[in-house]
């Protein structure tokens, strides 16, 4: 039995899925099945079941998963004590983030729970407009970002989405008509005034909402760009923009002018992650995902 088997089992089980476990592997389908199945016949019972949807746990499964993960584990702090008795072992993570607002406490929680686990460790964090974030990261100029992100497949990188970040409904003037609707569709806002992303700051994000609206039926009539944190835009009747429930407590919560409205259309997909490259990632990265993993589940809790 080898590390390689429990990595590809451990992957499978948390994705329940092949499929997305060999994508977040970066291996074949066929190869992640293979070495399941031979971890399966070496320890000579089933761990998982093969479903119409994906796969799931068996009790054998379940059992054999938490010491899958602690093995895992300790071969990770194995290595990294070798490497800490080194002297040539970096002691510096550079970290990008990107200027936001809305999701900063976040990142403040996750840069707080890694410099406390790890106090060995120095950290320098830099914040970087988007277009900037992907040029520091092909550079080496940072070993990591916390950034958003529209897919989780990006050639070139590795992905731990922590936040889901997805547009699922809208900040408008509470006293438009609209603002009456309990859940209205997308395409009612067409002669409303888009209050939109500038794609000088968000090119990525600003791109996905023009297409995931046009996906869903709605081209605006008027745009507008959104210059953000005071929303007074919004307080102002000017427009409309996507949020979800985070985006909204931060700006219409505490404000009688502005109506948070979910919308029937499915979610504009985005999600706050951890990026880093593929082929030159700090030792230190594996540290930050044991961290980002924790803080994420309890996000999602």
């Amino acid at each position: 039995m080898e590390l390689r088997h429990l990595r590809y089992f451990v992957a499978t089980a948390e994705e329940s899925s092949f499929l997305r476990a060999a994508r977040r592997l970066r291996v074949s389908q066929p190869a992640l099945s293979k070495q399941v199945r031979d971890l399966e016949a070496e320890v000579g019972v089933k761990l998982l079941e093969r479903t119409a949807r994906g796969v799931r746990l068996t009790q054998a499964g379940h059992a054999f998963l938490e010491g899958a993960r602690r093995t895992l584990e300790s071969a990770c702090q194995a290595a990294e004590s070798a490497r800490a008795a080194d002297n040539k072992y970096p002691r510096l993570l550079k970290i990008g983030r990107g200027p936001f607002v809305v999701y900063a406490p976040f990142i403040a929680e996750l840069l707080a729970e890694f410099r406390t686990s790890h106090p060995d460790v120095d950290v320098e964090v830099s914040q970087l407009n988007e277009p900037d974030l992907w040029p520091a990261l092909r550079e080496q100029r940072i070993d990591a970002a916390v950034t958003l992100v529209q897919s989780q497949v990006i050639a070139g990188y590795e992905i731990l989405p922590i936040l889901d970040c997805s547009a699922t409904g809208v900040l408008l003037p509470a006293s438009n008509p609209l603002a009456e609707v309990p859940n209205l569709e997308l395409r009612a806002l067409r002669d409303l005034t888009h209050l939109f992303i500038p794609a000088e700051t968000w090119p990525d994000l600003s791109r996905a909402h023009d297409v995931g609206l046009r996906e869903r039926g709605l081209i605006p009539a008027k745009r507008r760009p959104w210059t953000g944190p005071e929303a007074w835009q919004i307080a102002a009747g000017e427009g409309w923009t996507l949020a979800n429930p985070m985006v909204a407590e931060r700006y219409g919560a505490a404000v009688s002018t502005i109506a948070y409205r979910a919308f029937t259309d499915p979610p504009i997909a985005a999600w706050l992650a951890l990026v880093w490259p593929l082929e030159r990632a700090s030792p230190l990265i594996t540290r930050l995902l044991e961290v980002a993993r924790t803080c994420a589940s309890s996000w999602r809790a």
